[in-house]
């Protein structure tokens, strides 16, 4: 099974989807793919996957915390990516990644 590269708005390299599991640069778990959503290790909600590659949020979208998860299986993030030119601003969005600097 292949990762999928995710990158910031900005088109700066973040991390991987990988098993279901949001795992950034470092090799560090920082949630959980459920469906087309993005939880993070506590539960509280982080966003969606967006165009494949990027987690984006609504500015107004607010869920209830899930169950906290930790990670499954270990895993050694392949080489980085290159960075990728940055996107155009989307309205009503932000990064969800962004709180990761």
């Amino acid at each position: 099974m292949e990762a999928t590269p995710i990158y910031r708005w900005s088109g700066e390299f973040f991390g991987h989807i990988y098993l279901k599991q949001l795992i950034d640069s470092n090799g560090d778990y920082i949630g959980r793919l459920k469906g087309n959503d993005v939880w993070r290790a506590d539960g509280t909600y982080l966003g969606e996957i967006v165009d494949q590659n990027y987690i984006l949020r609504r500015i107004n979208d607010v869920r209830e915390p899930e169950l906290p998860s930790v990670q499954s299986d270990a895993f050694l993030p392949p080489q980085p990516y290159a960075d990728r030119p940055s996107r155009t601003e989307l309205n009503g969005w932000v990064d969800a990644l962004d709180e990761y600097k």
